[in-house]
């Protein structure tokens, strides 16, 4: 059986730290980058097949940039880091692109 795979906010923002510019490079800086990239593609199209309408309106931006204003909003946002990596990401974007 399948379990879902659980990732915390603080997790993925630290993943994600692998695409901020002038940020110090870990080891494995790409590989997580990757992971955040990933993470954040497949959040967004299953967001837009199952939620209707867009509960966030980002401008035409890439998902490194996506990235780096998730990781913004965690180092802001302490609350969100105990949140679940699809939650935190949807309360960064929602922030930021709020839809009127």
């Amino acid at each position: 059986m399948l379990k879902s795979f659980n990732l915390s906010g603080e997790a993925l923002a630290l993943a994600c730290a692998g695409n901020v510019p002038n940020l110090k490079r870990e080891k494995n800086s790409e590989m997580h980058a990757m992971l955040c990239n990933v993470y954040i593609n497949a959040w967004e199209d299953t967001v837009v097949a199952f939620v209707e309408g867009k509960p966030f309106c980002p401008p035409s931006i890439t998902l490194k940039e996506m990235s780096v204003v998730f990781f913004d909003y965690l180092a802001s946002h302490k609350d969100a880091r105990e949140l679940n990596a699809a939650e935190a990401l949807m309360l960064a974007f929602k922030d930021k692109w709020p839809c009127h």
